[in-house]
């Protein structure tokens, strides 16, 4: 029966096609742009997943099929003039649920890379959901960039010594949840500063966990001169220099008249 499957997804699309044609005849809807977009994308997952079901041990059509199933259907919804929101809902949770199901199918050790896109879109999808609900930017660009960040730091949490990379892409995308956050209330001028900061933390931290990796401190440090001098103290910061190395002149000049008139 399984390699049939493919009949059964053709004869479901066929039946939609007459469904949907039927309707415009009726004039009951509108064969807009959208919806012949969403039937386009509805078809493609329809191919897509009668490969899969033809040969379940075979997992690579779900990620195709699951993305076109899932914004094919955020098309119709478009079409149907429903909210925006639940548009990007069912594009991110249908492009998401392919990984979560090759995570749990792979188990930990195989699998976690399946994690990363799985989390990532997860995130954006819940942040689109809490934008429509009408809650403030500050909260779903948070909830966007941590929920991006928890793969990466859970992949990092497995092995900390060989999954050490994980920390510099969940790190930058924690601290961009925070920065913007705290961009609302410094404001828009210290955003670079603060991202460049948190990035300089993150390889600060890298060397932290293991000292043998010695190099990171050389981007934290310059990440952290760079990120004073993109600020608004930046200007005034940068006037030091000059003034130190005047000062370091007179320094050597009269340190050097000094001596002389000791030895004389």
């Amino acid at each position: 029966m399984e390699k049939h499957w493919w009949r059964v997804m053709a004869g479901l699309l066929v039946i939609i096609v007459g469904v949907l044609l039927l309707l415009a005849q009726l004039e009951w809807i509108v064969l807009g742009g959208a919806l012949w977009g969403s039937l386009a994308l509805l078809a493609g997952a329809a191919i897509f997943g009668s490969l899969w079901l033809s040969n379940p041990a075979e997992w690579w059509p779900l990620i195709p099929g699951c993305i076109m199933l899932g914004w094919g259907v955020g098309l119709l919804f478009a079409a149907l003039g429903l909210p925006g929101w639940l548009v990007s809902l069912s594009g991110f949770a249908g492009s998401a649920l392919p990984f979560f199901y090759i995570f749990f199918k792979q188990g930990v050790k195989e699998g976690w890379w399946a994690l990363i896109p799985a989390g990532i879109l997860s995130a954006w999808g819940l942040g689109s959901l809490l934008a429509g609900l009408g809650l403030p930017e500050a909260l779903v660009n948070w909830v966007g960039f941590w929920g991006s960040a928890v793969p990466f730091l859970a992949i990092f949490a497995l092995d900390r010594r060989k999954n050490w990379w994980a920390l510099i892409p969940g790190g930058v995308m924690a601290f961009m949840g925070v920065v913007l956050a705290m961009g609302q209330w410094l404001g828009e001028e210290w955003i670079p500063t603060l991202i460049l900061f948190g990035i300089a933390l993150v390889f600060l931290a890298i060397f932290i966990v293991d000292r043998r990796n010695w190099w990171a401190l050389i981007p934290a440090g310059v990440l952290a001169v760079v990120g004073i001098g993109v600020g608004p103290l930046g200007a005034a910061i940068w006037m030091l220099w000059p003034v130190a190395l005047i000062l370091l002149g007179v320094f050597l000049i009269v340190r050097t008249f000094l001596e002389r008139g000791q030895r004389s």
